[in-house]
């Protein structure tokens, strides 16, 4: 549990925690490595006289109650969650203001390890190991939890290969613990999906993002969607998927939806474990892992119970039997099925890759299956590079259905030729049948088959494609009929170039590549018109030739809400209704107490849901309603500013002689004026009878 990863130190060089004992049980006998928020050491477990692995975390966080409360709590949690690829958890406690975990020890060290010291895998060994991730996080998301933390110091693996994951669930909480250097604040975001950056219920696809990016360091060294900093790495995230490295070969078009932006657009674990499957048909049989180990670790004595007579025997499982036996009992071992027989197609967790050439003069080596959660850790491997499992593969397209019965004259063939007599058998013409019928015909002639597979145009998986030797020979008891059993079609490539076409046009295009239009899904899609393919819907890039093909149709843009936009200037309504796709229609209205350009109302109104690109029409207020200028001839100046005044308009100034009765305005009489408009009053000029009376 932990970074297992060696340094320049002695990664059992003595520190301050050896010898201390944690937990009453526990006794430190040097340290593996550091992390950003604990110690990582080996420890004798002196009830049961093992090695296991001890994380003991800074004081720092033992000195917040709530935060080493929060530890135990995410321990406890993945304790539940068994699994033989999860790292057993023995047990945890706090000792003074020391938190501290006991593990079982992964002695074949981290896939870290092997990073740091320049060691790569190939894709074939990446493809074993994101295989054997994705099992396992299908587990843990089953049972209702992400782990938040995938990177490659939680990916270990014992001396035999076999891989482990570790630190389920405690990223969350050690989220919030204080780091001892600030520099390691981009090493916490460095295998982060971009969602986790943000105050979400995260789901397992945050998970497989994890994946994706350590799987492509794996291989290339480096790290996508990387930045210099935290911040800015986490906001590539939010506006690029992770761009992979070719290096990955055929595993990369698998693992390029797990880097994607949105979590869902991304496939589930399961999905994952299908299209690895499939890819590790195009790929070589891997080689043994570089495992670095723990350097070391071999040099200590070792470990004693300190009271071994406590110690109680462990029952044994064994197959075939129900009930675990006491050690020491002889029991009557039944026969059990191979391996190959007793796994169902449908079961995921335990089919086996099918790598297309398998490489001679290898030294056997076992990749670990995550069996059944029953099953105890490590009694299975997934991949065994022997010569002789060639003949055990599961067919390598798990989702493929089992072929056709056999033809009843076929069957006839089966039952009529088992029927010789003398050790010896006429073998029936097999081309079509199904290979279940032949295993019951060999055991009854007691013939030995050699199964190979391969891939035919127009087979039905499962149904045998040729036979040696041919049908009418004469086999003999403990001879060998070699027959080569149809895995389907050819894999062919699923067009890339589908996005953009109407769904004629995909047909076409999928009809050209041997395949044929399958399911089809509208979503959606801010940037795909209406009835256009937004791409397929497959978690592979390739299928077997004459299968069908799903995809995603373009269903436009989602409906959207009218916003409240009244009481906004029209400018402001305009520009928020055109950010959602939306168009503004001005409808001008007198209000004689809005300010002209204030928006009264919209329709459809506030809340109501359109679709995009829809006119929203907005009563924008105009103002008072204009006035017509009115006849004041004649009257007194007085009293034509009264009228003025109340019909809106501004009193200005006034043009004639002073006292003289008015005779116009300026504008004239019966303009029509906006409300507030000046008016100047124009009055009469004195007569000539007043003129003389003045004189």
């Amino acid at each position: 549990m932990g970074n297992y990863a060696q340094g320049a130190m002695n990664p059992l060089e003595p520190t301050d925690l050896v010898d201390r004992i944690f937990g009453e049980r526990f006794r430190v006998v040097g340290r593996i490595g550091t992390g950003p928020h604990a110690e990582v050491c080996v420890a004798v477990d002196l009830d049961v006289g093992e090695h296991v692995a001890l994380k003991v975390f800074d004081q720092a966080l033992g000195e917040d109650p709530d935060l080493a409360e929060r530890v135990i709590e995410a321990v406890d949690r993945a304790a539940e969650v068994r699994h033989a690829t999860i790292v057993e958890i023995i047990d945890r406690g706090v000792d003074g203001v020391r938190v501290w975990i006991a593990t079982e020890l992964c002695a074949g060290g981290s896939l870290r390890s092997m990073l740091d010291l320049g060691e790569r895998l190939t894709p074939s060994q990446t493809l074993v190991m994101s295989l054997e991730c994705a099992r396992v996080l299908d587990h843990i998301h089953t049972e209702g939890q992400v782990h938040q933390g995938l990177k490659p110091e939680n990916i270990l693996f014992s001396t035999d290969q076999r891989l482990r994951i570790t630190d389920l669930g405690l990223a969350e909480v050690l989220a919030d613990a204080p780091l001892a250097d600030a520099n390691r604040s981009v090493d916490r975001v460095r295998y982060l999906a971009p969602e986790q950056s943000e105050d979400t219920v995260l789901t397992g696809e945050a998970d497989l993002y994890s994946l994706a990016l350590l799987a492509n360091e794996a291989v290339s060294g480096e790290a996508p969607a990387s930045a210099d900093t935290a911040v800015g790495t986490l906001a590539l995230r939010r506006t690029s998927p992770a761009v992979l490295s070719a290096d990955l070969g055929a595993l990369r078009s698998p693992l390029e939806r797990c880097g994607r932006i949105h979590a869902n657009e991304r496939p589930e674990a399961d999905e994952l474990t299908i299209a690895l499957l499939a890819a590790a048909e195009t790929m070589s049989r891997p080689g043994p892992l570089p495992l670095i180990g723990i350097p070391g670790l071999d040099r200590l004595d070792p470990p004693k119970a300190a009271h071994p007579e406590l110690i109680e025997p462990v029952p044994v499982e064994v197959p075939g039997l129900d009930e675990p036996v006491e050690p020491g009992n002889l029991v009557a071992v039944p026969d059990v099925p191979d391996e190959a027989e007793r796994v169902g197609l449908e079961d995921l967790d335990r089919a086996e890759p099918t790598f297309a050439e398998p490489a001679e003069d290898l030294d056997p080596v076992e990749f670990d299956a995550p069996a059944s959660t029953a099953q105890a850790a490590g009694s299975r491997p997934v991949f065994r590079q022997d010569a002789e499992d060639l003949d055990d593969h599961l067919p390598s397209w798990p989702l493929l259905a089992l072929g056709a019965l056999v033809a009843l004259a076929i069957a006839a063939w089966f039952f009529l030729g088992s029927a010789g007599g003398s050790g010896s058998a006429s073998v029936p013409n097999l081309i079509g049948a199904d290979e279940a019928e032949l295993a019951a015909l060999a055991e009854e002639n007691e013939w030995d088959i050699d199964r190979l597979e391969t891939r035919l145009n127009g087979s039905t998986p499962g149904s045998i494609v040729t036979q040696d030797p041919a049908a009418g020979a004469d086999l003999d008891a403990g001879e060998t009929i070699t027959i080569t059993v149809s895995l389907g079609s050819e894999m062919v490539e699923i067009p890339n170039d589908l996005s953009g076409l109407t769904m004629e046009q995909a047909r076409d295009r999928l009809s050209v590549a041997s395949l044929v239009l399958g399911a089809v899904t509208e979503e959606n899609s801010e940037t795909v018109d209406t009835g256009l393919v937004i791409d397929i819907d497959e978690p592979t890039r390739q299928k077997p030739a004459g299968e069908s093909v799903a995809l995603r149709i373009s269903a436009g843009p989602e409906a959207r809400i009218v916003p409240d936009v009244i009481g906004t200037s029209i400018g402001d309504a305009t520009a928020t209704l055109a950010a959602l796709r939306l168009q503004a229609s001005e409808q001008l209205v007198f209000d004689p107490f809005a300010e002209a350009g204030t928006v009264l109302d919209s329709a459809p109104g506030a809340g109501e849901l359109v679709s995009a690109d829809s006119q929203v029409i907005l009563q924008v207020s105009a103002g008072p309603e204009p006035v017509v200028v009115p006849d004041v001839t004649d009257l007194s100046l007085a009293d034509a500013v009264d009228i003025i005044e109340s019909f809106g308009l501004i009193f200005a100034d006034t043009q004639g002689t002073p006292g003289e009765p008015v005779i116009g305005t300026i504008p004239e009489i019966g303009t029509t004026l906006d409300v507030g408009s000046e008016v100047t009053i124009v009055l009469g000029e004195p007569s000539e009878d007043d003129e003389d009376a003045d004189g």
